[in-house]
This record gives C-alpha cells, sequence and structure tokens, in this order.
C-alpha cells in the first residue's frame, strides 16, 4: 500500500489516551481522552478525529472535531504544551472482538504527519493508534467521562462559600459584603417579546434566597411581560472584593430543567473593572437546557480584545440537572483543566489575557439564542457551595 501524502507537523507528539484499554458492550457511547504535546503551534486550523479501526485497518466510525460543529473546538494554531480532548463515541453494532482507537489530524491539504509518542504506533495513512476498544456483549456500558483525577494536594482554600448567610448586596461599592448583584447585566435574551433584567436583593421579585442548611437558591420568574433573574459577582463596581490569579475554582450545583434555561458559572479580569482594560472571559460551565443537546455542558475561553475563543469544548455528560455535580478549572501558569465530578473534561494552554487576576460570576439566564416560548415561568439554580484554592 502506498504512503498517503502528508504535510509534516513533527512539533506535536501523539501521546497514548489516558485510558488505553476500552471494554464495551455493542450500541454503547465511550469516551476518549486524546492526549497531545506541542512543542509549538500548527501553522493552521486542523481538524482533529478519531476514529475506531477493525483488525484489517477499515473504519468503522469516527467523531470529528473541528471550528464548524459543537463537539470540541480547540484550534491548533494555539496549541503550545499539553493538550487534552475528550470526545464521545457511539460503537456501532460490532461483531464482537478488538478494535483500535486511532487518531489524526487533517487539513484540506490532506493528513498531519505527527509524532508518535511512547506506546503509539503510525499507520500508513498518518492515523495514530492511542488505544483499543474491546467490544463484548456482556461488558457493562462505559462511563461517559475518564476516571477521576483531581488532586488538590498542596493546595489551601482562599474561598469557601457555602451561603449559611445572605451577603449580597445592591451596592455599587464595595460595603463588606462577599457578593453583588448590580454590576453586571448578561445572559438573558428572549423571542416571545418580553423585557429582562438581572436585579438584586432589593427588587421586587428578588431572585436570591437561602436553602435551609446552605446554599443559595438563584431564580429566574416571569412575572406578566418581563423575565427576571440574578447574576452574583465576587467584586464590586469597580473591581473590589475577591480575585485571584491561578488556582483551582469549583461550584457545586443543580441546575434547572426548564427548557432554554441558560445556568453559568465564570470568571472575568479584575483590570477589565478596574481600569476598563480588555476583558478575558473564561467561562467553566454553561448549560443550555434544549432539547438539540441535553445533558452537554459547554466551556469556553474568551479573549475580548481580539474576539477570539482560545479554546472551547462541548461535552456530553451525566444529567446536571438531575442532581448537584461539581464544576472545576484547574488554573496555572502554562495550563487550564476543566473538570466535571472531579474527571477531566478539557485541557489546554493559558492564553496570555488569562495571566492576571479573575473574579468569580454566577448567573441563571435565559435563551441564548434559543427559543423561550416554552421556558417554564419559575426556574431554580440551586448552589450548594462555591470554593477557590491557592497552591
Amino acid at each position: 500500500m502506498a504512503t498517503t501524502p502528508a504535510e509534516k507537523a513533527t512539533q506535536v507528539t501523539v501521546l497514548r489516551a489516558s485510558t488505553p484499554a476500552v471494554v464495551a458492550p455493542p450500541g454503547s457511547t465511550i469516551s476518549i481522552q486524546a492526549n497531545f504535546d506541542a512543542q509549538s503551534a500548527l501553522p493552521h486550523d486542523d481538524s482533529l478525529v478519531l476514529f475506531l479501526v477493525d483488525a484489517r485497518g477499515v473504519e468503522v466510525t469516527r467523531s470529528e472535531n473541528n471550528l464548524n460543529n459543537t463537539l470540541t473546538i480547540l484550534p491548533t494554531s494555539r496549541w503550545v504544551g499539553p493538550i487534552t480532548v475528550i470526545s464521545s463515541i457511539t460503537v456501532p453494532k460490532l461483531s464482537q472482538g478488538l478494535y483500535t482507537i486511532m487518531a489524526a489530524l487533517y487539513r484540506p491539504t490532506g493528513p498531519v504527519q505527527l509524532t508518535a509518542g511512547p506506546g503509539v504506533a503510525q499507520d500508513l495513512r498518518y492515523r495514530y493508534k492511542i488505544g483499543t476498544v474491546r467490544v463484548e456483549a456482556s461488558a457493562p456500558a462505559p462511563a461517559l467521562l475518564p476516571a477521576k483525577t483531581l488532586d488538590l494536594t498542596g493546595y489551601h482554600l482562599t474561598l469557601n462559600e457555602s451561603f449559611e448567610v445572605m451577603s449580597i448586596s445592591d451596592s455599587k461599592t464595595h460595603d463588606g459584603s462577599r457578593w453583588y448583584a448590580k454590576n453586571e447585566e448578561c445572559c438573558m435574551s428572549t423571542t416571545d417579546g418580553t423585557s429582562t433584567a438581572m436585579v438584586g436583593v432589593s427588587a421586587p421579585q428578588n431572585p436570591f434566597s437561602l436553602i435551609p442548611g446552605g446554599g443559595l437558591n438563584i431564580r429566574l420568574q416571569r412575572t406578566s411581560k418581563s423575565w427576571t433573574s440574578g447574576v452574583i459577582t465576587s467584586v464590586d463596581s469597580v473591581g473590589e472584593g475577591f480575585s485571584q490569579q491561578y488556582g483551582y475554582f469549583e461550584m457545586k450545583a443543580k441546575f434547572p430543567h426548564g427548557e432554554d434555561t441558560w445556568p453559568a458559572f465564570w470568571l472575568l479580569n479584575t483590570a477589565s473593572k478596574q481600569s476598563h482594560a480588555p476583558a478575558g472571559e473564561i467561562d467553566v460551565v454553561e448549560y443550555i437546557a434544549n432539547p438539540h443537546f441535553a445533558n452537554y455542558m459547554a466551556t469556553t475561553l474568551h479573549d475580548w480584545s481580539n474576539h477570539s475563543a482560545p479554546a472551547a469544548s462541548h461535552h456530553r455528560v451525566p444529567s446536571p440537572t438531575s442532581g448537584f455535580h461539581t464544576y472545576g478549572m484547574m488554573w496555572t501558569p502554562s495550563t487550564m483543566t476543566f473538570y466535571f465530578d472531579s474527571a477531566v473534561t478539557m485541557r489546554c494552554p493559558t492564553p496570555s489575557i488569562m495571566k492576571q487576576p479573575y473574579y468569580l460570576l454566577v448567573d441563571l439566564g435565559i435563551g441564548s439564542g434559543w427559543p423561550t416560548e416554552n421556558t417554564p415561568h419559575t426556574n431554580d439554580l440551586q448552589i450548594q457551595y462555591i470554593r477557590a484554592y491557592s497552591e
């Protein structure tokens, strides 16, 4: 067989999958955590394709991640350092036996030649073997996400908010409260002709209430022809309050199931408030309760100085509306790693705009461009805690 011509990009090393050997029944969905190490970024935004291949080398199914779908957007023109991309593949109704998990990068001109890391083999089509799947009819369905790997050894709490008392203020300036409710307008868009507003504790439709035993409830509600909800920030309107550069950040929460509700846990750079510097935005989690992508959580990094998204992902997870789950981010000078229930969902290099202090935000929005005519008139985001750690 002739070797397929390929462009060389040997500065990117393909590593073994985090779970290199998977056992699954036919028809199940498996999670593949592909790992790479880039000495320098590639000149193009290439498509990453993950394959299942049979013993003859024939492709039986694939999952493609590029800039034109809603799976994982991690532009290769920004790859530097360790990269983790997690994709889901549904195993077809295959014969029982051993199948190979392979990864490849493609651009319009063809495949890209990479460097094979330890335990990784390249075929003549520049596909790289990173693991195996053994299909067994009696095997239990595998977990949607990799094993839990979060390790906070050497870290200490810098913020531990369990909302046992209400400390949310409508003040524009710092008054000693831990959270502020009137210095962000965001995340409210409807298609039903109603007005929207993020309101505070002094509003007639105060969206904030304590949960007995600890926790905060944020309510999105419709009254007459108006939707109201709430957003809390850890700083006031000029950036005074809690902010931090690097560390681990986590929220434990239960999301509402009302169609097209839009809860989010995110961070903005404090300098954008203090001096109106260009904004960077870290969306640890956004969730749109829409039937088109139920049980998928989104993570996105935004650099608003050039209107780019340095990295983003859209991952299938156990239902965020069925119970409480944790959403976390480990942030270092070199990498940013995101977690769902302590399992990695994405890892990427730290963009330059994200090497400065950031503050925390949590809100319950609506719409995000999706129809809102079927959204229930009352929806609750329940937050058990918000925590931050420093190394």
